[in-house]
């Protein structure tokens, strides 16, 4: 079973930084932000601020942050929510050079 990749580490100054789950590097930027729609038809299904681009295949919506890493990888931050927890998963994407 493979580990979960590790994206966060503390810095000197007690500041968690976040790191590409590829190869560990800590420099990247947030590309953009967006919501995975969920099936619910009682909740507003859209996160304030984001567009919807995708289904999340879930009941409740899940919030993606797309990241862009300086190493060249790019990965998605997925929240989901279900039954009060915040799942928080990685999804490398395809064009990442990894």
């Amino acid at each position: 079973m493979p580990s979960e990749p590790i994206i966060l580490s503390l810095n000197g100054d007690g500041e968690y930084v976040l790191l590409c789950p590829v190869c560990g590097h800590d420099c990247s930027h947030i590309d953009s932000a967006f919501t995975r729609q969920g099936s619910d038809p009682f909740e507003n299904g859209r996160y304030d601020g984001t567009e919807v681009r995708e289904s999340s295949g879930w009941r409740r919506s899940a919030l993606v942050i797309r990241v862009e890493g300086e190493c060249c990888h790019n990965w998605n931050i997925v929240i989901q929510q279900h039954k009060g927890n915040n799942f928080v998963s990685v999804e490398i994407l395809p064009e990442s050079d990894g």
